[in-house]
């Protein structure tokens, strides 16, 4: 199970969005910085040459990408165990087993939407 509490603390602490992706680093616009953005993160060239610049530049854009979508996929991800919990509940209520009725299926319809 994820512990989302601690990947939310997680993002909270990293540099606040909108990251940006170049070549070989990550950056961040922070007002009163420099007007490019401020440097985050840096991958230094790969040694061995393993990692052509393509993969490099796709590297960056993902942990880029990651600012700002790990926080809208927590988001979503609380958002559906909390219907999960509205259905179970409802189920409990009504002891659904089997075929639903227009009526039960209306009113889970209502609690899905948060109604």
């Amino acid at each position: 199970m994820l512990d989302l509490p601690a990947i939310e603390k997680l993002c909270e602490a990293a540099t606040p969005e909108p990251w940006t992706a170049e070549l070989d680093y990550v950056s961040a616009f922070i007002p009163d910085k420099r007007p490019n953005g401020e440097i985050i993160g840096r991958w230094w060239p790969s040694i061995s040459g393993l990692l052509s610049d393509g993969q490099r530049q796709a590297n960056a854009e993902f942990a880029a990408r990651a600012r700002t979508l790990v926080p809208q996929l927590v988001e979503a991800l609380e958002e559906a165990q909390g219907k999960l919990k509205a259905v179970r509940e409802w189920r409990k209520r009504y002891g659904v087993r089997g075929v639903l009725s227009v009526t039960n299926l209306s009113a889970l319809d209502r609690i899905l939407k948060g109604e």
